[in-house]
C-alpha cells in the first residue's frame, strides 16, 4: 500500500521536471546537425552528434537504473541533472572553441542525461496505486508536451545570445533547464516504510 498524499505529491514534482528536462532532447536534435554542418571537416559527419545523442540515450539506461537502484530515485535523479549541466556546458564551449569532437562529447553527454528523465513517469506510476497509477503517467506524459514547445522556444529566443558563436547560447539554456530542475526534484519524497 501506498502513501497517496507522497504519491500525489511526487507526481507533481516529476511533471515539473519533465517539462524542464524533457526539453534538452529537442534542443539537441534541432541544432545538432546544424552545429555539425558548421563544424565537421566532412558533411559524411554533419549529423554524428545526433546520433552520439540517441547512443548516449541506449547507452545510459542501464547506468541510470544501477544508480538509482543504489542510491534511490531521488539522488539518482539529481545525479542525472549534473550530467545535464555538464552536457549543455560541454556542448557550449565545443561550438565556442570550433570543435567537432568536444561538441559531440556533449551531444553523447546530453543522451546520457536523457536516460534519467525518460524514467521520471516510471517513477511516478510506481509510487501510485489504482486510478492514479494511469494517470501518474499521463501527468508526466503532459510535462512532456511542455518540454517539446519549451526546447525549441528556447533555440528561438537564445541561438544568437552569444555574438559571434551561434547557438552556444541554446546549448547553456540546456544548462540553465537541467540546472531549474534541481530545485524541483530536492521536492521528490519517498513514501514511508509499512
Amino acid at each position: 500500500m501506498t502513501d497517496q498524499p507522497i504519491a500525489r505529491r511526487n507526481i507533481a514534482v516529476l511533471t515539473g521536471a519533465q517539462a524542464l528536462g524533457g526539453a534538452s532532447p529537442p534542443i539537441v536534435m534541432s541544432l545538432g546537425g546544424l552545429v555539425g554542418q558548421q563544424l565537421a571537416a566532412d558533411p559524411a559527419w554533419v549529423t554524428f552528434p545526433v546520433s552520439l545523442f540517441g547512443l548516449g540515450l541506449a547507452l545510459g539506461t542501464l547506468p541510470a537504473a544501477f544508480i538509482m537502484r543504489r542510491h534511490g530515485r531521488r539522488n539518482g535523479y539529481l545525479t542525472g541533472a549534473l550530467i545535464g549541466i555538464a552536457s549543455g556546458l560541454i556542448a557550449a564551449f565545443g561550438i565556442f572553441a570550433a570543435s567537432f569532437v568536444i561538441f559531440c562529447l556533449g551531444a553523447f553527454t546530453a543522451g546520457l542525461y536523457g536516460a534519467y528523465v525518460q524514467s521520471y513517469r516510471f517513477a511516478a506510476a510506481d509510487g501510485a496505486e489504482g486510478d492514479l497509477k494511469a494517470k501518474a503517467i499521463s501527468w508526466v506524459m503532459v510535462g512532456g508536451l511542455v518540454a517539446a514547445v519549451v526546447g525549441p522556444q528556447l533555440v528561438i529566443w537564445t541561438r544568437d545570445a552569444v555574438p559571434g558563436t551561434p547557438y552556444v547560447g541554446s546549448f547553456l539554456s540546456q544548462a540553465a533547464l537541467a540546472l531549474l530542475v534541481i530545485p524541483v526534484l530536492l521536492m521528490l519524497r519517498s513514501p514511508p516504510d509499512v
